[in-house]
């Protein structure tokens, strides 16, 4: 955990906010310090933000206003993150994915792309550690993944509705109209119009290179 004026010291709007922190290296997090409220006045520094809950996208440096219903508080995803989700059947934040650590229900990348990125992520299920790659084109088009060998489905979340052709080892996978659909599939894709991402279901037993081409 750090404080926004650690990570952003010449950003003097950080100080007006000093409960807000970031959380490892892909998390701003801003919580309800006071009883009973309803909306949170919230600050975005410098450089692209999605948000957690939603997919909603914000360029900072911003300061908004935000709904904090009791059922969550604003955290936001920074440019150029992958980060490691268990998620439930809806691949929806907080649904149950039972208490099981052998396995994961639905093991997720959520992805904001931004240039070159990678993650060293720990599975903690086998006791390895593999490297997953992103990279995207400077015409924001193009986006490539590269994934270490995982012996179970991985999904990868990135945002984006509107995709030409999405490839998985040079081959293209096909699109799904319903989101239950992709559990069916070896390899495939659903466009979640209402969050404004796409989910990707890819096998990479050894090992996956993964190439999206969005519309714009």
């Amino acid at each position: 955990m750090r404080a926004l004026t650690l990570e952003y010291p010449l950003d003097r709007d950080c100080a007006g906010f000093p409960f807000q922190y970031l959380f490892g290296s892909s998390l701003l997090v801003a919580p309800v310090t006071t009883p009973g409220d309803v909306q949170l006045q919230v600050y975005l520094p410098k450089g692209v933000w999605t948000d957690l809950w939603t997919g909603e996208i914000h360029h900072g440096p911003n300061a908004m206003t935000m709904p904090v219903p009791r059922d969550r508080i604003p955290v936001f995803l920074g440019s150029g993150a992958i980060l490691p989700l268990n998620l439930g059947e809806t691949f929806t934040l907080s649904n149950p994915v039972g208490n099981s650590v052998e396995r994961y229900q639905n093991l997720c990348f959520k992805i904001s792309p931004q240039g070159e990125s990678s993650f060293k992520w720990y599975d903690y299920t086998r006791q390895e550690t593999g490297v997953i790659r992103c990279r995207q084109d400077a015409d924001g088009k193009s986006v490539s993944i590269q994934l270490p060998a995982i012996p179970y489905p991985v999904h990868l979340i990135l945002p984006g509705s509107k995709i030409e052709t999405a490839e998985i080892n040079g081959d293209k996978i096909p699109a799904v109209e319903h989101l239950h659909q992709l559990k069916n599939q070896l390899n495939a894709f659903y466009l979640h119009s209402e969050k404004n991402e796409v989910i990707l279901r890819v096998h990479a037993n050894q090992g996956a290179q993964v190439a999206i081409q969005f519309f714009r």
